[in-house]
């Protein structure tokens, strides 16, 4: 009987680590990059990740990708990410400051490379109860989040696989912007 509970011990705990480093160490590690992003860059700046940061955010894309990224703060109003991307396949991702993904976008999805995402903070239960319904406004040159929490980290990517690629496409997103609207 004591072989058997030592056992169920041994696998009760492996099952454990295995989830902690399945499931809590990837967010944690990337909660920690982004931290890290947002104190050397500043909040609400759009920058070009260098290399070894790239690789520690997207460890999964081609070491040429370029990938700039907004750390954006939205407790004292909105914050407006002008994107200006290269043709070609691109993601936007916007994280939480935890690591939870808030919202996604591709260059299929967006269908242009010029657009604005219009960050802000969502309203509470009770906010939401006391305001009356509006009709909601239709931008033609962008999309309007609203995010549960105020700080996080809009990542903008595009997989390139040549060097020499890499420099053009990175000088044309270092137009995009992030700025208080």
């Amino acid at each position: 009987m004591q072989r058997v509970f030592w056992l169920i011990a041994a696998i009760l705990t492996a099952s454990l680590t295995h989830t902690a480093f399945v499931l809590v160490i990837p967010k944690f590690s990337l909660e920690r990059t982004m931290a890290r992003l947002s104190t050397a860059a500043g909040v609400n700046t759009f920058f070009i990740l260098p290399g070894e940061e790239r690789s520690m955010l997207l460890p999964s894309f081609p070491s040429n990708s370029v990938v700039g990224a907004c750390a954006f703060d939205v407790e004292t109003g909105p914050v407006a990410v002008d994107a200006n991307m290269p043709d070609g396949f691109w993601v936007l991702t916007v994280y939480s400051a935890k690591g939870d993904v808030l919202y996604a976008l591709d260059s299929n999805q967006a269908g242009t490379n010029s657009f604005t995402v219009t960050l802000s903070k969502a309203p509470s239960l009770i906010e939401q109860l006391r305001t009356k319904p509006t009709e909601e406004e239709i931008s033609a040159t962008g999309w309007s989040v609203q995010t549960p929490v105020t700080e996080g980290l809009a990542v903008f990517s595009q997989p390139v696989t040549d060097a020499a690629r890499s420099r053009s496409v990175a000088a044309l997103m270092m137009k995009s912007k992030c700025r208080r609207s």
